[in-house]
């Protein structure tokens, strides 16, 4: 699994390093069985930005590493575990449904059918429906510069229309957050006013674009007492253990809504890697290895 965001260049397979005399053993198939499936389309929080870094401000712009960053450790990934289900995680840190954060390239909605996101060609949608998405979008279009609201919840009520015309079986929950555990702000002042300004955007596209679904859902994430100090990392965005906490929420909304059962607490794997078991590309011509 890629750990870093679409930002830090396309990962690329290679195949398996063996010993010179290793035995490839057959591998016995599994009978198909029936998986839950649940797509994640966000920003920054979704990519699992700087989970696994250390604290700093929402300003310090130049902190950030790839290596400081685990998918696996964020919400997504962890919510998707408690319901043993299988994840496609499409997010792209200062994107937005009409605008970016600094206005750079392209919205989420012209990259979310990309195959690569960072490169031209569509995926094909029909070759896996999810039973859930998750759309985490729309505080990079209230970044500077920030769009009208009227020109967000355009965009946003047009991205579920889209999304709801390849996924049309699926539940859909469109996630805002309270206050006390909004990302990318260090103002409370600030963390309330967009809060509560987003709130209202995304009521309004759920609106507009939900006549009569009673598949598309509004999800509030407010995490009792909030989050403390130690639950953000790099540039204000959520450590793990913020990850943990917004993951528990919002699998207790989707198990509300679609009647799933929750399976598992949330489980992550341990952090931060040593820079030894963290994957570089380099010439392994004369490189041996036993897999075990």
């Amino acid at each position: 699994m890629r750990g870093a965001m679409s930002t830090f260049k396309v990962c690329t397979f290679y195949g398996f390093i063996v010993e010179d005399k290793a035995e490839v053993l057959p591998v016995d198939q599994p009978e198909p069985q029936s998986v839950r499936k649940m797509e994640f389309i966000g920003d920054s929080d979704t990519c699992g930005f700087g989970n696994e870094g250390k604290a700093s401000s929402a300003k310090n712009l130049f902190g950030m590493k790839g290596r400081m960053e685990n998918v696996y450790n964020g919400y997504a990934c962890i919510a998707a575990r408690m319901f043993d289900a299988e994840e496609h995680v499409l997010a792209w840190s200062g994107k937005g449904v009409h605008s970016n954060s600094a206005d750079w390239g392209p919205n989420m909605p012209a990259l979310w059918k990309n195959t690569l996101a960072s490169r031209p060609g569509d995926w094909e949608m029909s070759s896996w429906a999810p039973d859930v998405v998750v759309i985490n979008l729309g505080i990079n279009d209230l970044s500077p510069p920030a769009s009208a609201e009227t020109d967000i919840i355009t965009g946003y009520a047009t991205f579920l229309f889209e999304v709801r015309s390849y996924r049309p079986d699926a539940h859909i929950f469109c996630v805002v957050y309270d206050d006390g555990c909004m990302s990318s702000e260090d103002s409370e002042t600030n963390r309330k006013f967009v809060s509560r300004q987003l709130q209202e955007i995304i009521k309004v596209a759920i609106s507009k674009a939900s006549t009569h679904d009673n598949k598309m859902h509004y999800a509030f994430i407010k995490v009792e007492e909030g989050l403390e100090k130690e639950d953000y990392a790099s540039m204000m965005h959520y450590a793990v253990s913020g990850h943990v906490k917004i993951a528990k929420v919002l699998a207790e909304e989707i198990a509300l809504r679609t009647g799933w059962s929750v399976e598992h607490e949330p489980e992550t794997m341990p952090y931060p890697q040593a820079k030894d078991q963290i994957l570089i590309p380099r010439d392994h011509s004369k490189a041996s290895c036993t897999v075990s």
